[in-house]
């Protein structure tokens, strides 16, 4: 039972919040609350690692609140009928125990849809997201949306077929500027399955850390459509990775054709953290100076030409061979690496070599 103000709430005192109660109870489906607190672990003295005893929350069955006039309400949520006393008209509660709550509870939608409606509308412990409704079927859906997405970058990154491959795009100019658009640091000191593989490792680090400002598989995929914007700030990345673009005292500096220094911009210095991005966005904006950065960057030598082909004995460690065995559908886990390294061979002799 609900009440508000000490008066019960009923389908005729508020039709609208019992039909959401009746729309719950007849969704059929289990409520799933989870609580932010994990089971934390300690260890004995005998170094042994054990489960700690679970944490409980406690939510109050009581909340006071302002609503939309402005006005203060005070909600209760009452299991039992003999928890609510009438003395002289005024309704007193008794036995109200709050509810405990573990690492995770179940409820009824049938038989606990007002304390699911409770949860969800005036509880402020579920409100400051201390307790939250879990919801399995998105969870799902996000997982699958994920896993495709995954699929599509790692495709992007080492197929043959990609704009970014050696063989599609004529250089590993792309794949290194890509990569250093993502953080590879030394891309034209590497070879190029070493970038592809920072690369991969780069982007997936991105997509599970929880800074949103991290580039994941999203932004990955929208930086290869190539609009203009995105490969200007490729570029822009790259001659900064190639030290075409210097930074010295809050002093961005151009190093053009002929060794010629100019300077381009001049960081304030309480925004030297953000120095890279200042820099991007400036140099985005001007027409002229991207157009001299463009111009030194095309000047500028690799230190290792591309390759053609990859060697297969250049994939010393199961980290380096787990991308191209996922890729070409190559078992990798129990295996002798020689055995993975000739079946990779055997199956992509155009992309591998001894």
């Amino acid at each position: 039972m609900l009440y508000r103000n000490r008066e019960l709430v009923t389908k005729k005192t508020d039709p609208d919040i019992f039909q959401e109660i009746e729309k719950i109870a007849a969704s059929g489906k289990p409520y799933i609350f989870r609580s932010i607190r994990k089971i934390g672990y300690s260890r004995t003295q005998d170094g042994v690692k054990i489960a700690n005893p679970p944490r409980v929350e406690t939510i109050p069955v009581s909340t006071t609140l302002t609503n939309k006039e402005g006005a203060s309400e005070t909600w209760w949520y009452v299991k039992y009928a003999n928890q609510v006393q009438e003395i002289n008209g005024v309704t007193n509660f008794v036995r109200r125990e709050s509810i405990k709550f573990n690492e995770e509870e179940i409820y009824n939608s049938k038989t606990d849809a007002e304390l699911i409606w409770f949860l969800l509308n005036k509880s402020q412990t579920v409100a400051k997201k201390r307790i939250f409704l879990y919801d399995s079927e998105m969870e799902e859906l996000n997982k699958n949306e994920q896993r495709s997405l995954e699929a599509e970058v790692n495709i992007l990154i080492y197929s043959k077929t990609s704009p970014l491959s050696i063989m599609v795009s004529g250089g590993d100019t792309e794949m290194k500027k890509i990569a250093a658009m993502f953080g590879v640091t030394g891309v034209d000191k590497k070879p190029f399955f070493q970038i592809q593989n920072e690369l991969w490792e780069a982007v997936k680090r991105n997509e599970e850390s929880k800074d949103s400002n991290r580039k994941g598989y999203q932004a990955f995929l929208n930086a290869i459509q190539k609009s203009k914007t995105e490969d200007k700030r490729a570029n822009i990345t790259l001659a900064i990775e190639r030290k075409i673009l210097e930074y010295e005292d809050y002093v961005w500096h151009l190093k053009t054709k002929g060794g010629v220094d100019q300077v381009v911009y001049n960081v304030p210095i309480d925004d030297d953290a953000k120095r890279n991005e200042l820099l991007i966005d400036y140099l985005e904006k001007s027409d002229r100076w991207y157009r001299l950065v463009v111009e030194s960057l095309d000047q500028s030598s690799y230190n290792k030409k591309p390759e053609e082909k990859i060697s297969v004995t250049s994939l010393v460690t199961k980290k380096d061979l787990q991308p191209y065995c996922d890729t070409y559908k190559v078992r990798l886990p129990g295996r002798n690496l020689t055995d993975v390294r000739q079946e990779l061979l055997g199956k992509a002799p155009d992309v591998f070599k001894e």
